[in-house]
């Protein structure tokens, strides 16, 4: 994940960062477990920045990727929960 997912995160390919998003929340569906909690957060902020990201797509897939990390991850659940009205907001 840390070698291949996150770089796509950033990629300029709006189809590599959807499918980044995509991969982070079926990893994290499937029961990925973290080598360190910094590469769980490193992923989960990333994810949390492409919420912003100008492609509905990417967005899409963000929004699906951070509600499996918020439901499997109490610590990504406590970062996230003060945004939860600006996502839903953003995504109408």
């Amino acid at each position: 994940m840390v070698q291949y997912v996150l770089p796509e995160f950033t990629s300029q390919e709006l189809y590599l960062r959807s499918v980044a998003c995509e991969v982070l929340g079926v990893a994290t569906k499937a029961g990925i477990t973290w080598t360190t909690e910094e590469n769980l957060n490193d992923h989960s902020r990333a994810v949390a920045l492409a919420l912003d990201d100008r492609e509905l797509a990417v967005r899409l897939q963000a929004a699906l990727a951070i509600t499996e990390l918020v439901v499997v991850h109490d610590s990504v659940r406590d970062a996230v929960s003060p945004q939860v009205g600006k996502v839903v907001q953003a995504l109408r």
